[in-house]
């Protein structure tokens, strides 16, 4: 009976550690693409998208895919009235990052 306990305490261990490991990983490639990313090998396109606000710099995050769904309420095809008041308006709006 104690061969079961204690079995079971061990597989309880190692998956609790793989999965603090898991996001030890994951905190530290966020922190790597925010906070630690410099110019080298970025290119140019990096360097004059970066944001500075009160003496801190804020580079864009490279792996982030950003959707906009919208559903419109008028069917069949789209025509720019040059002003945004018309018919088609959106009553759907999803934002899928």
């Amino acid at each position: 009976m104690k061969k079961k306990t204690s079995l079971s305490s061990v597989f309880f261990y190692c998956v609790v550690l793989i999965l603090v490991l898991l996001m030890l990983f994951s905190g530290l490639r966020i922190l790597e693409s925010t906070v630690f990313l410099n110019n080298q090998g970025a290119g140019t396109a990096i360097a004059s998208k970066t944001i500075e606000r009160n003496g801190i710099k804020y580079y864009p995050r490279q792996d982030i895919t950003v959707v906009m769904v919208l559903g419109i309420d008028q069917f069949g095809i789209m025509e720019d009235s040059g002003s945004y008041n018309n018919d088609g308006a959106a009553d759907m709006v999803s934002l899928l990052i």
